[in-house]
């Protein structure tokens, strides 16, 4: 039923526009009594549509792509934080309480590979490696 209704205001919207349109062609016929100036803007105006529909569709399209993704982000953002505030922060706690070397788990971090004449940017030699243990603990 609200298809229907919302397809009928379309098409009422429509209707209004064309019978606005043909009020101002005749008004400017009764004005100025010239069909030939009328119908030769007319057709270059159709044609121009096109044209116009085009860049129109690319500028909306691109607008609400950008205020899409940045509803997305707005909402992800959100969800990151709640987690956070909720739940990661004391998952993590309880986490490094069974973390067995916890103080020396820094020294334990050890590079493997060289750096030496790597390019950064677009190299990424150097990976490290842990040697620690974790203790999973089931309830």
């Amino acid at each position: 039923m609200k298809s229907l209704f919302k397809t009928l205001s379309q098409l009422q919207f429509v209707l209004v526009l064309v019978i606005l349109s043909t009020a101002f062609y005749v008004q400017h016929y009764c004005l100025f009594h010239d069909a030939h100036h009328i119908f030769l803007y007319l057709v270059s105006n159709i044609a121009f549509v096109f044209i116009e529909v085009l860049i129109v569709t690319l500028i909306i399209d691109r607008i609400l792509h950008d205020r899409e993704k940045r509803a997305k982000i707005k909402k992800l953002n959100m969800v990151i934080g709640v987690f956070f505030s909720e739940v990661g922060n004391p998952l993590l706690k309880t986490i490094l309480v069974y973390f067995r070397g916890m103080v020396s788990g820094a020294g334990r971090m050890k590079p493997e590979g060289s750096i030496a004449g790597s390019n950064h940017s677009t190299d990424m030699s150097l990976s490290f490696r842990f040697q620690g243990s974790f203790l999973v603990l089931m309830q």
